[in-house]
């Protein structure tokens, strides 16, 4: 069956991370609304029980159990292949911790649309051409950004081929030899 995937990458902490509880509340109205019967969020990264089953009770409560998988403690070797599968990637980190913002370039290169927040270093990273398509302002702007992918996932196609153009200026292979000099 053909679907929309969104994938969120990362350590998951309500405390140090984010709350999904916003996200998954505005799913949960998208489904229960119609047209978004496709739609699965993976959110995948390194956890303890608590924040697992804490995360786990909000999905259930909000009733997408069938609507996000939860992938904890995932070996590295599958990022790539979540990224690849993936139609978008989110980040709704709502925190202020300063981060480089490698989960953003993965997806890039894989040719995953990242929406992520329009501060830390991700309005670097995004070449300015694509910050439109790309950051947000505010819940409000990602929820519509999300939307906007989640009707016409095809549009983004040719933002991602270009994005993954991006991406491997950051790739090792191209910066290994610079540090090999040092």
């Amino acid at each position: 069956e053909s679907g929309t995937m969104a994938l969120a990458v990362g350590r998951l902490s309500f405390r140090t991370k984010t709350d999904w509880a916003p996200l998954l509340e505005e799913i949960q109205r998208m489904v229960d609304g119609g047209g978004f019967e496709n739609l699965l969020l993976v959110i995948a990264g390194g956890a303890d029980k608590t924040v697992l089953q804490l995360l786990q009770q909000v999905i259930t409560a909000r009733g997408l159990q069938e609507r996000v998988l939860v992938l904890e403690n995932f070996k590295p070797e599958i990022k790539g292949h979540l990224y690849a599968a993936a139609d978008f990637y989110v980040s709704i980190v709502d925190n202020f911790q300063e981060t480089f913002g490698i989960s953003i370039l993965e997806a890039a290169f894989c040719q995953t649309l990242p929406l992520v927040p329009n501060r830390l270093s991700y309005p670097e990273i995004i070449p300015n051409e694509f910050h439109e398509s790309c950051l947000y302002n505010c819940e409000d702007e990602l929820l519509e950004k999300l939307k906007l992918v989640l009707e016409n996932p095809e549009s983004i196609r040719k933002t991602t081929r270009a994005l993954a153009t991006q991406a491997e200026s950051y790739s090792w292979n191209k910066w290994a030899p610079k540090y090999d000099l040092l």
